[in-house]
């Protein structure tokens, strides 16, 4: 053999071993480069291949021509791109579809590199992850239940993208509420006072705060509420308490403080129940008064709000009239290429700038009340942009809130991305943090309510079911369940179980739909253990588990994984794992972790009919039995860590 054939082979070696360690999103994206006019998706049904492509349908328009018969003659181009780039896949046509197919040697490779599915295309921008957004001096609600669930499950999907991702806890710790509690605080006194809370008379005494604090509080503020239409001057009086808090008022502050401390710690032992860990920042709202005031002379000397009272306000219909004559606009626009303008990005550079081609928003926006000189949420909003492009140095910059607050967040992004767009603003900082503050790094996720049979619920009226109160219902009738189908259940255990099945069940509720819509609370329906329930994904678990405890295999033992002794059902639903990658780099830019579970509950269908098909144990060929066992492994394996990026712990045994 020659030296240059030695040289030769020598170089197609690292190319091979690097094309073998693709997974399907670095696939998708190599057919894309090679083949730029082509569109891949997901196939329909996983046994037609790993990807899919409908460019037949899209030439035949263009020639006239059948689709089907078009696909067969771009069959051929297809097949001469597999083979000149040496890649490990075969093509086919299934009607009017291409298809593209793993050979035996990559899909050894994907299966035996678990790890490979959870590789997304890497990003070094730095990522601003802000939900849960609890009230100090009020219990989490069913609304905070949802946002911790859909925040935790984003944070770990994005963090597979985003290394440099961080997370805020935005503690509502400021504002009228406090005005009305402190106000209440020194109207009851030492006495004993009653309201309606739930729609029943209870009673409340301040000396019950030092066991319950946030109980005793909520009750203070709905207390305080309901005497609105009681007391005179009832509006000037809670506005004097509030002007007091943010003048400094000594008394006002100790108490302000004292509440704050000790309604997180509370909250955070809520927070722990459900698996949040600690967060990177917690900046409440009291943090942006600093910066508030520097907008606030700021905007008053460019004259960039006007004036009502002691009411500050940004009319949004004539800020975009104007907008265009910003300098630095022009000077973007004038810089932008014609090559650039065809890139075909998703945000042109031009609604990068201007808001108001993407976001529908209009009329006043008020930054501060005419009638009390209050910040609003808006302005603090504004400020905390701000704060989160400049100190934190944050390229984008994510907020999780109900859909409600949407019209709040397309105003603030707006004022945010106008400012940044102002050459005076560079006064107050760089270039660089206004790049950051452009539209397209202000992410705003809203979501739906979680509905009870009680209907909506209100703090302020004193109706309401908190966070810790889902849970109990959820984990009673979960031990219910649990005692009737196994009685012999240990306490301990029955414990254990029986959180974990509650947490997979309302994880799995309000994950499994696309979470702008409502979702209405059916506990005996979210605990069964078939259909689209998280419990169902446990069992699932569970039942793999069972195959591999009965022949001693376990997670960590290695079984040999040998795909010539695998069925063609067990081969489909190998190449179904595969989809993941592709799955969540789309909820990266899509926000919407709905798809994933749509990608589990067909996974479990497919595993759990293939399990009333197939006996492992009883498999009479050692070699399949071993292949088997690998498989069983490895589904069991893809499982626990996909679930783990919900937020739902599995358990050996159901």
């Amino acid at each position: 053999m020659s030296i240059t054939l030695i040289n030769s082979i020598f170089d197609i070696i690292p190319t091979l071993k690097q094309i073998l360690n693709m997974n399907l999103l670095d696939l998708k994206l190599k057919l894309e480069e090679l083949l730029p006019t082509w569109k891949w998706t997901l196939p329909p049904k996983p046994e037609l291949g790993l990807l899919s492509s409908a460019k037949a349908f899209e030439e035949a328009k263009l020639q006239g021509k059948n689709p089907s018969v078009v696909a067969t003659d771009l069959l051929v181009i297809l097949e001469n791109v597999i083979l000149k780039n040496n890649l490990p896949i075969k093509a086919n046509v299934t009607g009017p579809y291409l298809n593209v197919q793993a050979k035996q040697e990559f899909l050894i490779e994907l299966a035996k590199d678990l790890e490979n599915n959870f590789r997304l295309i890497q990003s070094n921008k730095k990522v601003l992850l802000e939900y849960v957004s609890p009230n100090v001096a009020k219990p989490l609600h069913a609304g905070h239940l949802v946002n911790a669930v859909i925040g935790e499950s984003l944070k770990q999907i994005l963090n597979l993208k985003y290394k440099n991702l961080e997370t805020e806890i935005y503690w509502g710790d400021w504002g009228i509420q406090f005005g009305i509690i402190l106000w209440a605080v020194g109207q009851i006194g030492e006495k004993k006072v009653e309201l309606i809370l739930n729609g029943e008379t209870a009673n409340l005494s301040l000396n019950e705060y030092d066991t319950s604090p946030i109980d005793t509080l909520v009750k203070v503020y709905v207390w305080g509420n309901q005497q609105k239409e009681k007391v005179e001057n009832f509006d000037e009086q809670i506005r004097s308490e509030v002007l007091k808090l943010e003048s400094g008022d000594e008394k006002s502050l100790e108490l302000w403080e004292k509440y704050c401390k000790d309604s997180k710690k509370v909250i955070r032992q809520t927070l722990n129940k459900i698996g949040l860990g600690k967060f990177d920042h917690e900046f409440g709202e009291s943090y942006y008064q600093e910066r508030m005031k520097i907008l606030n002379s700021f905007m008053d000397k460019n004259q960039l709000w006007e004036v009502e009272e002691k009411g500050r306000f940004i009319d949004l219909d004539k800020m975009s009239a104007s907008w265009e004559k910003l300098s630095l606009l022009k000077q973007e626009l004038t810089l932008k290429s014609d090559s650039e303008s065809k890139t075909g990005d998703e945000n042109s550079e031009i609604e990068q700038i201007i808001p108001f081609k993407t976001i529908a928003t209009y009329g006043r926006c008020y930054l501060i009340q005419s009638k009390d000189g209050y910040s609003t949420y808006p302005f603090r909003d504004v400020a905390a942009r701000w704060h989160w492009a400049d100190d934190l140095k944050a390229d984008i910059m994510i907020t999780l809130t109900d859909h409600t607050q949407s019209h709040n967040f397309h105003q603030a992004f707006s004022i945010v991305s106008y400012l940044a767009a102002n050459p005076e603003f560079l006064s107050l900082s760089s270039r660089e943090v206004a790049n950051r503050l452009k539209l397209k790094n202000l992410v705003h996720i809203p979501y739906g309510f979680l509905k009870l049979p009680e209907g909506k619920m209100s703090t302020r009226k004193g109706n309401f079911v908190t966070f810790n109160d889902i849970l109990e219902a959820i984990q009673t009738e979960a031990k219910s369940n649990l005692e009737a189908r196994y009685p012999d259940l240990v306490k301990n255990e029955l414990e254990h179980r029986s959180l974990i099945l509650s947490l997979a069940a309302i994880k799995w509720t309000i994950l499994s739909k696309d979470i702008i819509k409502d979702t209405v609370l059916n506990i005996p329906q979210i605990l069964t253990f078939e259909g689209n329930t998280g419990v169902y994904q446990l069992y699932t678990f569970a039942r793999l588990n069972s195959i591999l405890t009965k022949n001693g295999v376990n997670l960590e033992t290695n079984p040999e994984l040998n795909l010539n002794f695998l069925s063609l059902d067990e081969l489909t639903i190998l190449n179904y794992l595969n989809q993941l990658p592709i799955i969540l780099e789309e909820i990266c830019s899509s926000y919407k972790p709905h798809s994933l579970s749509n990608y589990l509950f067909n996974l479990a269908t497919m595993v759990n009919s293939w399990y009333t098909k197939v006996n492992v144990t009883n498999e009479k060929d050692s070699e399949r039995k071993a292949s088997l066992l690998a498989f069983c492994q490895l589904l069991a394996k893809h499982l626990e860590e996909t679930l783990s990026l919900m937020g739902i712990e599995t358990l050996e045994s159901l």
